[in-house]
């Protein structure tokens, strides 16, 4: 009897402890919903104040964006940490934005290469946008799209992770400024970065190779 009520004490301790860590789970999955509805609102109105764009380039640009979103959070789904693999995270969203961004058969040729950082849930869904953003951006102002090749590359320089975006070809306008251009994307980029993610944000013009480099540098979170 005594086993049996020892026993029984520990199954009901365990049922508890699984109880309330399910309780914490759909407490966290009700605030990441919640916040999450309400970026994208957040993006729809993005687009919409911008009275320069053509509703459907809203809807396409918005749904890039969401979509982005939707690639961060399949990749926690099947993480059993609730932490993301920063190489994978930033492939999908590449693969994912051309196929979203571009015409069928128009396909933009890419490489991914990298060290494997892992980041935290919250990290992963602005990442993510910043890289839609970034891709959006190559993609919208390439001067010649027919030969468009996108790079990417994740490093690790401890303690910060660096996200590179290199568009090979086109080179930015000679009187651009990073930290005054008012274009929505690169306002998104910046906002983002430095608010959300504590990091920095660059974006420049290479001579050799030629191209664009758009840079992010953050701290994964523990």
């Amino acid at each position: 009897p005594l086993a049996i009520a020892i026993e029984n004490a520990r199954l009901y301790a365990r049922a508890r402890d699984d109880s309330e860590v399910k309780a914490a789970l759909l407490r966290e999955l009700s605030h990441r919903v919640k916040n999450n509805l309400t970026a994208v609102a957040g993006l729809l109105y993005l687009g919409l104040d911008d009275a320069a764009l053509a509703r459907e380039q809203v809807l396409s640009e918005t749904l890039a964006r969401v979509q982005s979103m939707v690639v961060a959070h399949t990749l926690l789904s099947d993480s059993p940490r609730a932490r993301v693999n920063l190489l994978e995270l930033s492939h999908h969203v590449l693969s994912d934005s051309i196929r979203h961004l571009t015409l069928p058969g128009h396909a933009v040729p890419f490489t991914v290469r990298g060290e494997v950082v892992e980041i935290s849930a919250r990290q992963a869904s602005s990442v993510a946008l910043v890289l839609n953003e970034l891709i959006t951006n190559a993609l919208k102002h390439a001067r010649h799209p027919a030969t468009t090749r996108l790079e990417l590359a994740v490093t690790h320089k401890p303690p910060r992770a660096v996200v590179e975006l290199f568009n090979h070809g086109d080179t930015l306008p000679e009187d651009f400024s990073n930290s005054s251009s008012n274009g929505i994307g690169l306002r998104l980029i910046r906002t983002i970065v430095e608010k959300d993610l504590e990091g920095q944000f660059d974006l420049v013009s290479r001579v050799a190779p030629r191209g664009v480099a758009g840079m992010i540098a953050f701290m994964p979170e523990e």
